[in-house]
């Protein structure tokens, strides 16, 4: 028997489409890298739609939206790719965060290609990310009105970042920077400039004056926001947008677009550019468009990803394996990263030569497919442009930046290309029964991968972080306990591990000594490639009087970090209390380079 899609009830169709635009208003202010109770909700919601997919559509009908999407291929064969990746990840704690990050830009993917929402509906969801960037934007700018002056003496007077990290941000609070609730500059302004599509959509949508006129004055305060972000990446990309809103409107009255305009259009910004520059004194961004820290830093983070590349080529070091095995290739004072700062060299990284084949696959399809639907379209040409602009500028600022590790990027894009896939009415045969199997099973798949990767992590985080402020507050037993519950409900957890041990070992009467080297063994055995949970297990070695162990973790903290001086003082330590003195020079003299070329770089 015949159906439709449409048979989905009133209470379902409204349920999506309110649920994301609620979670797109709420996404610019509870980043997702440092807010894990958001994260939970955001992505247990994302999670329950897929359920829901699964559940009101008949199996035959996710079959047929998938097979006939050119997307589906690549999208399929990279998730596998991550999976398998995280299996042999040499950080599987932070690579399952990878993994869910992917799931869930499939599912807001699937959801908005999937479900058959009628106009007024993508006008909502689209709405949801206009109205969080407006608020963004204004919250933004009314911080940078006041100033961050608290934030800058703040700074100054702790050291949880690396000495140059820290001089960098506190260059970027004193240049008066716009940063939004992301804390970074760069990526408010490309969440700004990615929000425009979605505003462009909705305008060319509008119908009455007062509609028309709401828009552009929306698209000014965005743009506003990113120029006082100072952001010179966020400027460019905007530029970019402007020039393809430009071209959008020539092809559609049928004008052609020459090189000539190209040149002259590209030579009046050179020159606007120059002049604004020489008007400014150089003063122009807040004094920091002729500044080159930031350039410096991306070299330290494009020079280890080569390194890496060239010793690992074929199939890269593992899913976030970048940072860990980077370390080693660092000269005395450069930039360290978690993340290379570059789409291309990332994949390239964590899978080789085989993930850059398998990106270029998934951009070209994602182009040809939108060009493939403009071609036979009538009336959403719009909206696929729209989805082509989005995702050629998320694609341009993941060339400079991480903005491909934060989920709150993706929402336009993603929904976008969802919905310039997306048809609202699917015939179908009434499924067999195997298939329906088949959707329970996958159901099942879906519910455990949630349970794996944001209930157990949400839970993991939150005692995690407890445990981090109850130690801080000097309160040994509970912090021990918070972080025996983090460990619990993630057993990767190789940070929390380390933790765990050393609070054994310096409490003794918390737990036993055995206890104390088990849980840092468990971390170095999690993460073999991160030096400072070598120095903190060779601490406890040689605390508890093994003391060839704990030369042994030492030298392997120096070989996976050689720029790291700490561990040559550390090892020099244990060289003088043996009595070797020869020894404990030499590792003292090694340090001691190591300082005077962090200073030389610094100067």
């Amino acid at each position: 028997m015949n159906g439709t899609v449409s048979a989905l009830s009133n209470p379902e169709r409204h349920f999506i489409p309110f649920t994301l635009a609620i979670l797109f208003i709420l996404a610019p202010f509870f980043p997702q890298l440092s807010n894990p109770q958001f994260a939970f909700l955001f992505r247990s919601l994302i999670f329950l739609m897929l359920g829901l997919l699964l559940l009101k559509l008949e199996w035959a009908i996710l079959l047929e939206k998938f097979r006939k999407n050119p997307l589906s291929m690549p999208l399929f064969l990279a998730l596998a790719v991550v999976i398998a990746g995280v299996l042999c990840s040499p950080d599987p704690y932070r690579a399952k965060a990878k993994l869910a990050l992917i799931l869930t830009v499939f599912g807001l993917y699937s959801v908005s290609l999937c479900f058959p929402l009628e106009l007024h509906y993508k006008k909502m969801v689209l709405g949801g990310v206009v109205v969080g960037a407006l608020f963004a934007a204004l919250h933004a700018l009314f911080v940078q009105w006041g100033g961050h002056v608290d934030s800058i003496a703040t700074l100054k007077h702790l050291s949880v970042y690396e000495e140059a990290m820290q001089q960098e941000i506190i260059r970027s609070l004193e240049a008066n920077r716009a940063l939004g609730r992301f804390g970074n500059p760069n990526h408010l302004a490309g969440y700004l400039v990615l929000a425009l599509w979605p505003v462009w959509w909705l305008w060319k949508q509008c119908r009455g004056i007062l509609c028309k006129s709401l828009f552009p004055f929306i698209a000014l305060i965005l743009m506003i926001g990113v120029y006082r972000s100072f952001s010179r990446s966020g400027l460019l990309v905007l530029l970019i947008t402007l020039i393809l809103f430009i071209a959008y409107e020539y092809i559609r009255r049928g004008r052609k677009i020459s090189w000539r305009w190209i040149g002259f259009a590209s030579g009046s910004f050179v020159l606007l550019l120059l002049l604004a520059v020489f008007v400014t004194n150089g003063n122009l961004l807040g004094g920091r468009l002729l500044t080159n820290s930031t350039i410096l830093a991306r070299m330290d983070f494009y020079r280890g990803a080569l390194h890496i590349i060239r010793d690992y080529p074929l199939f890269g070091v593992g899913v976030e394996g970048y940072e860990s095995f980077c370390c080693a290739y660092l000269q005395p004072g450069d930039f360290e990263a978690h993340y290379v700062h570059n789409i291309f060299l990332e994949t390239a990284v964590e899978w080789g030569v085989a993930g850059v084949f398998l990106l270029f696959w998934l951009i070209i399809s994602t182009i040809k497919f939108l060009f493939m639907e403009w071609k036979v379209s009538t009336d959403e040409k719009p909206l696929l442009f729209a989805a082509f602009g989005s995702v050629v500028v998320l694609f341009l600022l993941s060339l400079v930046d991480f903005h491909n590790n934060l989920i709150e990027m993706w929402a336009a894009p993603a929904i976008l290309v969802g919905f310039a896939g997306g048809k609202k009415e699917v015939p179908y045969e009434s499924a067999r029964s195997f298939h329906q199997l088949c959707a329970y099973a996958v159901g099942i798949g879906v519910f455990t991968l949630w349970l794996l990767l944001v209930g157990c992590r949400f839970f993991n985080e939150m005692y995690k972080e407890n445990g981090y402020y109850l130690l801080m507050d000097n309160k040994p037993a509970a912090a021990m306990q918070a972080y025996e519950n983090a460990v619990f409900f993630d057993r990767t957890d190789a940070d929390s591990w380390s933790s765990l041990g050393r609070i054994y070992l310096n409490f003794p009467a918390m737990g036993s000594n055995l206890r104390a080297l088990e849980c840092l063994h468990r971390s170095v055995e999690l993460a073999p490639r991160r030096a400072f949970l070598h120095a903190n297990y060779a601490d406890a070695l040689f605390t508890l009087r093994y003391v060839d162990q704990a030369v042994a973790e030492l030298k392997k903290a120096q070989e996976l970090f050689p720029a790291r001086s700490k561990y040559y003082e550390q090892l020099a330590a244990v060289y003088a209390a043996l009595g070797k003195t020869e020894s404990a020079n030499n590792e003292r003299r090694k340090a001691e380079q190591i300082q005077r070329a962090i200073e030389e770089r610094r100067k």
